[in-house]
Protein backbone atom coordinates (compact mmCIF):
# COMPACT_ATOMS: atom_id res chain seq x y z
CA UNK A 1 0.00 0.00 0.00
CA UNK A 2 3.02 2.60 -0.67
CA UNK A 3 1.98 6.09 -2.28
CA UNK A 4 3.43 5.24 -5.77
CA UNK A 5 0.38 2.83 -5.97
CA UNK A 6 -2.12 5.26 -4.40
CA UNK A 7 -0.52 7.83 -7.08
CA UNK A 8 -1.28 5.88 -9.93
CA UNK A 9 -4.45 4.71 -8.46
CA UNK A 10 -5.78 8.03 -7.87
CA UNK A 11 -4.85 8.42 -11.73
CA UNK A 12 -7.22 6.23 -12.42
CA UNK A 13 -10.28 8.33 -11.62
CA UNK A 14 -11.36 10.80 -14.29
CA UNK A 15 -13.97 13.75 -13.99
CA UNK A 16 -16.75 11.95 -15.56
CA UNK A 17 -15.75 8.58 -13.29
CA UNK A 18 -19.34 8.02 -11.50
CA UNK A 19 -19.66 8.62 -7.93
CA UNK A 20 -21.09 6.47 -4.95
CA UNK A 21 -23.35 6.93 -1.91
CA UNK A 22 -21.19 9.73 -0.58
CA UNK A 23 -21.12 11.64 -3.84
CA UNK A 24 -17.52 12.39 -3.27
CA UNK A 25 -15.26 12.56 -6.56
CA UNK A 26 -11.52 11.67 -5.64
CA UNK A 27 -10.80 13.76 -9.04
CA UNK A 28 -10.93 16.75 -6.11
CA UNK A 29 -8.47 15.02 -4.72
CA UNK A 30 -6.33 14.07 -7.79
CA UNK A 31 -5.99 17.61 -8.51
CA UNK A 32 -5.39 18.85 -4.95
CA UNK A 33 -2.13 19.54 -3.37
CA UNK A 34 0.41 16.76 -2.44
CA UNK A 35 -0.58 17.46 1.01
CA UNK A 36 -3.70 16.81 1.00
CA UNK A 37 -3.19 13.48 -1.41
CA UNK A 38 -0.65 12.19 1.14
CA UNK A 39 -2.74 13.19 4.08
CA UNK A 40 -5.61 11.45 2.70
CA UNK A 41 -3.34 8.02 1.51
CA UNK A 42 -2.28 8.12 5.60
CA UNK A 43 -5.79 8.05 6.57
CA UNK A 44 -6.40 5.01 4.04
CA UNK A 45 -3.82 3.02 4.96
CA UNK A 46 -4.61 3.77 8.90
CA UNK A 47 -8.36 2.20 7.87
CA UNK A 48 -7.05 -0.97 6.01
CA UNK A 49 -4.12 -1.61 8.78
CA UNK A 50 -7.10 -1.12 11.63
CA UNK A 51 -9.64 -3.16 9.56
CA UNK A 52 -12.19 -0.10 10.34
CA UNK A 53 -13.90 1.87 6.86
CA UNK A 54 -16.29 4.88 6.81
CA UNK A 55 -19.91 3.39 6.42
CA UNK A 56 -20.62 4.76 2.96
CA UNK A 57 -17.75 2.12 1.62
CA UNK A 58 -20.07 -0.89 2.41
CA UNK A 59 -23.47 1.32 0.20
CA UNK A 60 -23.10 0.62 -2.97
CA UNK A 61 -25.54 2.39 -5.79
CA UNK A 62 -26.92 0.20 -9.00
CA UNK A 63 -28.32 1.43 -11.99
CA UNK A 64 -30.29 -0.82 -13.94
CA UNK A 65 -29.37 0.23 -17.57
CA UNK A 66 -31.53 -0.98 -20.41
CA UNK A 67 -30.03 -3.15 -23.15
CA UNK A 68 -30.44 -1.79 -26.78
CA UNK A 69 -33.75 -3.44 -28.43
CA UNK A 70 -34.72 -5.07 -24.94
CA UNK A 71 -38.24 -4.43 -23.57
CA UNK A 72 -37.71 -1.91 -21.13
CA UNK A 73 -40.45 -3.66 -18.67
CA UNK A 74 -38.15 -6.83 -18.49
CA UNK A 75 -36.13 -5.69 -15.17
CA UNK A 76 -34.59 -9.34 -15.90
CA UNK A 77 -32.67 -8.14 -18.96
CA UNK A 78 -31.70 -5.21 -17.77
CA UNK A 79 -27.44 -4.50 -17.23
CA UNK A 80 -26.68 -3.97 -13.34
CA UNK A 81 -23.99 -1.44 -13.19
CA UNK A 82 -22.75 -0.38 -9.57
CA UNK A 83 -21.49 2.75 -8.13
CA UNK A 84 -18.87 2.04 -5.53
CA UNK A 85 -17.53 5.11 -3.34
CA UNK A 86 -14.13 6.67 -4.57
CA UNK A 87 -12.29 5.45 -1.10
CA UNK A 88 -13.38 1.78 -1.41
CA UNK A 89 -12.06 1.94 -5.00
CA UNK A 90 -9.03 3.72 -4.02
CA UNK A 91 -8.50 0.86 -1.13
CA UNK A 92 -9.17 -1.86 -3.55
CA UNK A 93 -6.70 -0.76 -5.90
CA UNK A 94 -4.13 -0.91 -3.40
CA UNK A 95 -4.85 -4.34 -2.23
CA UNK A 96 -4.94 -5.21 -6.34
CA UNK A 97 -1.64 -5.54 -6.51
CA UNK A 98 -1.52 -8.39 -4.14
CA UNK A 99 -4.07 -10.34 -6.14
CA UNK A 100 -2.28 -8.98 -9.65
CA UNK A 101 0.75 -11.29 -8.32
CA UNK A 102 -1.14 -14.24 -7.35
CA UNK A 103 -2.86 -14.31 -10.36
CA UNK A 104 -0.07 -13.79 -12.43
CA UNK A 105 1.74 -16.88 -10.72
CA UNK A 106 -1.30 -19.10 -10.75
CA UNK A 107 -4.03 -18.44 -13.29
CA UNK A 108 -3.76 -20.82 -16.13
CA UNK A 109 -2.72 -19.11 -19.46
CA UNK A 110 -5.50 -20.05 -21.55
CA UNK A 111 -7.14 -16.79 -19.60
CA UNK A 112 -6.41 -13.33 -21.51
CA UNK A 113 -8.62 -11.44 -19.43
CA UNK A 114 -7.68 -8.18 -17.63
CA UNK A 115 -4.64 -9.47 -18.40
CA UNK A 116 -1.59 -6.47 -19.54
CA UNK A 117 -0.84 -6.93 -22.82
CA UNK A 118 -3.31 -9.55 -23.86
CA UNK A 119 -7.24 -9.59 -24.51
CA UNK A 120 -10.36 -10.97 -26.97
CA UNK A 121 -7.93 -10.58 -30.14
CA UNK A 122 -5.61 -13.28 -29.15
CA UNK A 123 -8.38 -15.79 -28.50
CA UNK A 124 -10.07 -14.52 -31.70
CA UNK A 125 -7.00 -15.25 -33.74
CA UNK A 126 -5.97 -19.26 -31.52
CA UNK A 127 -9.95 -19.82 -32.40
CA UNK A 128 -9.38 -19.20 -36.15
CA UNK A 129 -6.26 -21.18 -35.72
CA UNK A 130 -8.23 -23.90 -34.11
CA UNK A 131 -10.39 -23.69 -37.18
CA UNK A 132 -7.82 -23.65 -39.92
CA UNK A 133 -5.78 -26.42 -38.24
CA UNK A 134 -9.06 -29.27 -38.03
CA UNK A 135 -9.85 -27.88 -41.84
CA UNK A 136 -6.41 -28.54 -43.20
CA UNK A 137 -6.19 -31.76 -40.86
CA UNK A 138 -9.91 -32.58 -42.04
CA UNK A 139 -11.08 -33.52 -38.69
CA UNK A 140 -13.94 -32.49 -36.90
CA UNK A 141 -14.15 -28.55 -35.61
CA UNK A 142 -15.92 -30.05 -31.63
CA UNK A 143 -16.44 -26.62 -29.59
CA UNK A 144 -18.21 -25.55 -26.15
CA UNK A 145 -18.78 -22.14 -25.64
CA UNK A 146 -19.58 -20.82 -21.64
CA UNK A 147 -20.68 -17.40 -20.80
CA UNK A 148 -21.17 -17.48 -16.90
CA UNK A 149 -24.25 -15.18 -16.13
CA UNK A 150 -23.78 -12.24 -13.82
CA UNK A 151 -20.65 -13.40 -13.04
CA UNK A 152 -18.92 -11.03 -10.82
CA UNK A 153 -21.94 -10.55 -8.32
CA UNK A 154 -23.22 -14.68 -8.15
CA UNK A 155 -19.41 -15.75 -6.98
CA UNK A 156 -20.03 -17.20 -3.49
CA UNK A 157 -17.39 -15.28 -0.97
CA UNK A 158 -16.80 -17.83 1.11
CA UNK A 159 -15.49 -19.59 -2.08
CA UNK A 160 -13.47 -16.82 -3.07
CA UNK A 161 -11.70 -16.21 0.10
CA UNK A 162 -11.05 -19.90 -0.09
CA UNK A 163 -9.64 -20.01 -3.53
CA UNK A 164 -7.94 -17.13 -3.17
CA UNK A 165 -5.84 -18.90 0.55
CA UNK A 166 -4.99 -21.14 -2.01
CA UNK A 167 -3.97 -19.02 -4.47
CA UNK A 168 -0.86 -17.70 -2.45
CA UNK A 169 -2.82 -14.38 -1.48
CA UNK A 170 -1.55 -13.12 1.37
CA UNK A 171 -3.89 -13.37 4.97
CA UNK A 172 -3.77 -9.99 5.81
CA UNK A 173 -5.08 -8.78 2.81
CA UNK A 174 -7.97 -11.44 2.53
CA UNK A 175 -8.89 -10.13 5.91
CA UNK A 176 -9.00 -6.66 5.10
CA UNK A 177 -11.20 -7.39 1.88
CA UNK A 178 -13.45 -9.59 4.62
CA UNK A 179 -14.13 -6.76 6.62
CA UNK A 180 -14.88 -4.83 3.46
CA UNK A 181 -17.14 -6.82 2.01
CA UNK A 182 -18.96 -8.13 5.35
CA UNK A 183 -22.01 -5.84 5.41
CA UNK A 184 -21.91 -4.38 1.96
CA UNK A 185 -25.49 -2.88 1.07
CA UNK A 186 -27.02 -2.01 -2.46
CA UNK A 187 -29.66 0.24 -3.44
CA UNK A 188 -31.08 0.33 -6.84
CA UNK A 189 -31.64 3.78 -9.24
CA UNK A 190 -35.57 3.39 -10.25
CA UNK A 191 -37.92 6.01 -11.65
CA UNK A 192 -39.53 7.31 -8.07
CA UNK A 193 -35.73 7.85 -6.40
CA UNK A 194 -33.42 5.05 -4.98
CA UNK A 195 -34.72 2.25 -3.04
CA UNK A 196 -33.91 1.06 0.79
CA UNK A 197 -30.30 -0.81 1.14
CA UNK A 198 -30.67 -4.54 0.36
CA UNK A 199 -28.23 -6.67 1.98
CA UNK A 200 -25.52 -8.05 -0.54
CA UNK A 201 -24.19 -11.54 0.77
CA UNK A 202 -22.86 -13.02 -1.90
CA UNK A 203 -20.21 -11.42 -5.20
CA UNK A 204 -17.04 -9.93 -5.45
CA UNK A 205 -18.65 -6.41 -6.87
CA UNK A 206 -19.78 -5.90 -10.06
CA UNK A 207 -17.95 -2.07 -9.74
CA UNK A 208 -15.25 -3.27 -7.62
CA UNK A 209 -11.84 -2.83 -9.32
CA UNK A 210 -10.73 -5.79 -8.07
CA UNK A 211 -13.43 -7.66 -9.06
CA UNK A 212 -11.95 -8.68 -12.30
CA UNK A 213 -8.31 -10.31 -11.14
CA UNK A 214 -10.66 -11.95 -8.25
CA UNK A 215 -13.19 -13.80 -10.34
CA UNK A 216 -10.07 -15.08 -12.86
CA UNK A 217 -8.92 -16.83 -9.44
CA UNK A 218 -12.09 -18.74 -9.62
CA UNK A 219 -12.63 -19.38 -12.98
CA UNK A 220 -8.59 -20.70 -13.15
CA UNK A 221 -10.07 -23.84 -11.14
CA UNK A 222 -12.53 -24.39 -13.46
CA UNK A 223 -9.90 -24.26 -15.95
CA UNK A 224 -7.36 -26.58 -14.06
CA UNK A 225 -10.38 -29.23 -13.38
CA UNK A 226 -10.86 -28.88 -17.43
CA UNK A 227 -7.35 -29.91 -17.95
CA UNK A 228 -7.26 -32.78 -15.74
CA UNK A 229 -10.45 -34.85 -16.93
CA UNK A 230 -10.19 -33.59 -20.59
CA UNK A 231 -7.34 -33.84 -23.63
CA UNK A 232 -8.04 -30.62 -25.34
CA UNK A 233 -7.18 -29.81 -28.42
CA UNK A 234 -3.71 -30.91 -29.98
CA UNK A 235 -2.06 -28.69 -32.45
CA UNK A 236 0.57 -30.23 -34.27
CA UNK A 237 3.91 -29.83 -32.90
CA UNK A 238 2.37 -29.16 -29.13
CA UNK A 239 3.34 -31.01 -26.22
CA UNK A 240 0.12 -31.19 -25.08
CA UNK A 241 -3.67 -30.34 -25.77
CA UNK A 242 -5.32 -26.68 -25.74
CA UNK A 243 -9.00 -27.55 -23.59
CA UNK A 244 -9.92 -23.95 -22.65
CA UNK A 245 -10.18 -20.51 -24.19
CA UNK A 246 -10.95 -18.21 -21.08
CA UNK A 247 -11.68 -14.33 -22.31
CA UNK A 248 -13.14 -12.19 -18.66
CA UNK A 249 -16.04 -14.49 -18.04
CA UNK A 250 -16.84 -16.20 -21.59
CA UNK A 251 -14.79 -19.45 -22.51
CA UNK A 252 -14.29 -21.59 -25.44
CA UNK A 253 -13.61 -25.43 -24.71
CA UNK A 254 -11.72 -26.82 -27.57
CA UNK A 255 -11.92 -31.12 -27.90
CA UNK A 256 -10.42 -33.61 -29.81
CA UNK A 257 -13.29 -36.06 -29.63
CA UNK A 258 -16.96 -35.70 -28.97
CA UNK A 259 -16.39 -37.95 -25.57
CA UNK A 260 -13.11 -35.25 -24.58
CA UNK A 261 -16.36 -32.80 -24.82
CA UNK A 262 -18.82 -33.96 -23.24
CA UNK A 263 -16.46 -34.82 -20.35
CA UNK A 264 -15.70 -30.70 -20.20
Amino acid sequence: CTYEVFERALKKIKIDTGVGMDRWSAYTLRKAHKAERVGYWHDLTRCIATHRFPHAFTNWNCMLAMKPGEDPRDFARRRDLWLMPHGQKLTMRLLQTEYDRAAEEVVPGGQAGFTCMRGAPEQMLMMRIHKEHCMALRTPCLRGFVDWATMFMSIIRQVSFEVEKRSGVKPEVIDVVRVLYGQTKGRFETEWGMTDGVLIAEGVGQGCVAAPVRSKLVIGIVQRAISAFSRGYKFTGASGGTPSLIYADDGALLASSLADLQMM
